[in-house]
């Protein structure tokens, strides 16, 4: 596809694509699968995983009809709120109580576990004559935020029933080992926990309407888990969460990432390329460098272990590449400078995947893809 018009892409070292068809399909598919009575809550943290959170979120509330967004660090609600977008907006992550009257301002649901910062969230809303809207975050194996069930649990209960002006629209708790295969044990032990915290709050006489602790891959096969919502992130954009390779909703990925030729030139045998003048051949190559290098994303280990683009249908190699700039082999292959190469997605009859980038890598695609930077363009078709 040719942007030549535009000049939001050309401004840019590259761009990704984002199909838009693709994503409606899989986020529909996704609702079939847990079932019309669970809400399924797309996780857009991390600028959406790396393709644009603005353009990723319109998608859901302009065309999947979301009611409710999850987010990972405040100043990503913020920037939502600011966009106009009205939906629930639950922050995953845990903030300071500096951070609350922001929260509290924008409407953004927080987590809180600690009695201590129930009170000063009460005591900031009383002040403001606002009511707040909170997730009980439960500890149940992962170790990093949350409430245990039991003396812990009962102690932050008893708090908010002191608080008039704070309200429990959520609980939920987060599986560790839930990538790792259907029925992984350490999953269901952790299910059992959440449970228990759910008895007890529902004795405290709290009925949250967001229970959820799966995350994509538990959505895949933890049925027994899906209580009233899920959370979905990675699988919603396309990538196949679970290590067993068991994968029960067809879903596709949404992203294609290319740039430019920005030169063409033969690397005479013997000579290097670029700073660590590791890469040399033994015979002559045409070459052509690209307008992006590891600021733009491009991971470097894969670039210098020679990973692989699609340069007009042909699937090629990387050799080098520096900060702004990566040297590509073109030997053989026609193209002239001001050609688009593929990175990430199909050109002919050829296709590369995050997934297969992540094979090679041994990196998941969130480690890949958050590090897509903002010079490249973020765009829907």
């Amino acid at each position: 596809m040719n942007f030549s018009d535009s000049d939001a892409i050309l401004e840019k070292s590259g761009y990704i694509l984002l199909d838009r068809g693709a994503l409606i399909e899989n986020y529909n598919k996704l609702q079939q699968h847990v079932g019309e009575n669970v809400t399924l809550i797309p996780v857009v943290k991390g600028n959406c995983y790396g393709y644009g959170a603005e353009q990723i979120t319109d998608i859901l509330i302009n065309d999947c009809k979301v009611k409710v967004i999850g987010v990972g660090a405040l100043c990503e609600g913020v920037a939502m709120r600011s966009r106009g977008i009205m939906c629930d907006l639950m922050l995953l992550g845990g903030i300071a109580p500096q951070q609350y009257p922001i929260a509290l301002k924008k409407d953004i649901i927080i987590s809180v576990f600690k009695p201590e910062c129930a009170l000063a969230l009460e005591e900031l809303c009383e002040r403001e004559n606002k009511t707040a809207r909170i997730q009980i975050k439960i500890e149940s194996g992962m170790n990093r935020l949350g409430v245990r069930p039991g003396t812990d649990l009962d102690e932050l209960l008893q708090t908010l029933a002191k608080c008039p002006h704070i309200t429990v629209c959520g609980v939920y708790t987060h599986f560790a080992m839930a990538t790792e295969c259907v029925f992984d044990p350490l999953s269901l032990k952790q299910h059992k926990i959440f449970e228990a915290a759910l008895e007890q709050i529902s004795a405290a006489g709290i009925h949250a309407q967001y229970i959820h602790c799966c995350n994509s891959a538990a959505t895949t096969w933890f049925k027994d888990a899906f209580h009233n919502s899920v959370r979905v992130g990675g699988i919603l954009y396309g990538h196949r969460v679970m290590e067993d390779g068991i994968e029960p909703v067809d879903i596709h990925e949404i992203i294609t990432m290319r740039a430019y030729i920005t030169n063409l030139h033969t690397l005479p045998a013997g000579e290097s390329i670029g700073y660590p003048q590791k890469f040399r051949s033994d015979k002559d190559l045409e070459v052509a460098t690209l307008s992006v290098g590891f600021a733009d994303g491009i991971p470097v280990d894969y670039a210098r272990g020679q990973g692989q683009l699609i340069v007009n249908g042909r699937c090629t190699r990387f050799l080098e590449l520096c900060m702004d700039q990566s040297i590509v082999d073109v030997t053989g292959i026609p193209c002239k400078i001001g050609d688009e190469v593929t990175l990430i997605g199909a050109d002919g009859d050829e296709c590369i995947t995050v997934q297969s980038i992540e094979k090679r890598t041994g990196r998941t695609f969130d480690a890949l893809l958050t590090f897509i930077s903002g010079r490249i363009a973020r765009i829907c078709r």
